[in-house]
């Protein structure tokens, strides 16, 4: 498995962006800052960014990268132990 971040600038309110959440909620997605989320998926990054292109509009940025399993995390939205989880090297 290979754990992703994947942080967004979305150009409309965000009301406008529910099936794109849905869709991070999908692929197990955990938030770690308002616009940034951990996914721990065996999907590789191609996968990843064509699950969530479609419910973006063509403003609005996207960026998928994979984590090398290091992190530097200050005010995380989430449990420590789910960034231990997030983090662990395959």
């Amino acid at each position: 498995m290979i754990t992703y971040i994947v942080t967004f600038l979305l150009t409309q309110p965000e009301k406008k962006y529910k099936s794109f959440f849905l869709a991070l909620e999908k692929l197990g997605a955990v938030k770690v800052l308002p616009n940034g989320f951990f996914v721990r998926t065996d999907r590789n990054i191609e996968e990843m960014r064509v699950a969530l292109i479609p419910y973006l509009n063509k403003a609005d940025g996207l960026i998928v990268a994979a984590v090398s399993g290091e992190a530097a995390i200050r005010n995380s939205m989430c449990a420590p132990e789910t960034l231990k989880k997030m983090l662990i090297k395959p």
